[in-house]
């Protein structure tokens, strides 16, 4: 399953601990925008602090993710980030995130209430991905 992966998704799998089971699933394709990773790394402190880890490992993880996700950049979607500011209208920082999901067609894996209102992209929730996920796992015992 192809996705684009908001930062605030990874900042809260980084504090929860939760991200072996999800993130690095052999059936996710996981895509950002180049800024992804700047934008969690700004929360390094507060991903510290939330979830106990020594600098080192957030460290560790953050290059972890980064192997894990297919970073675009914004130049292979630039055709869409005027109609992605359109459908945002003040919410700027989500335009790059949006554009790209546009671009790739693909649903977007937020927590942003206010993007599930928008037509043409499917917005995901960690649960909605977990489903998903347990779906596929099931569907691939049966078959076997």
């Amino acid at each position: 399953m192809k996705l684009v992966i908001d930062a605030n998704i990874l900042i809260s799998c980084l504090i929860s601990g939760n991200i072996s089971g999800m993130v690095f699933s052999p059936n996710l394709e996981l895509y950002g925008p180049e800024l992804l990773f700047d934008e969690v790394r700004r929360h390094k402190q507060e991903i510290m602090h939330k979830s106990a880890l020594p600098e080192t490992d957030v460290d560790l993880l953050l290059l972890l993710l980064e192997k894990q996700v297919t970073i675009v950049p914004a130049v292979a979607f630039s055709s869409e980030l005027s109609k992605a500011e359109a459908l945002l209208r003040e919410h700027k920082k989500d335009i790059p995130y949006l554009a790209l999901a546009l671009h790739l067609a693909c649903p977007l894996w937020s927590y942003e209430k206010r993007l599930e209102a928008i037509e043409g992209v499917r917005i995901v929730t960690t649960q909605d991905v977990m489903d998903l996920l347990k779906q596929q796992k099931t569907s691939h015992r049966n078959y076997l």
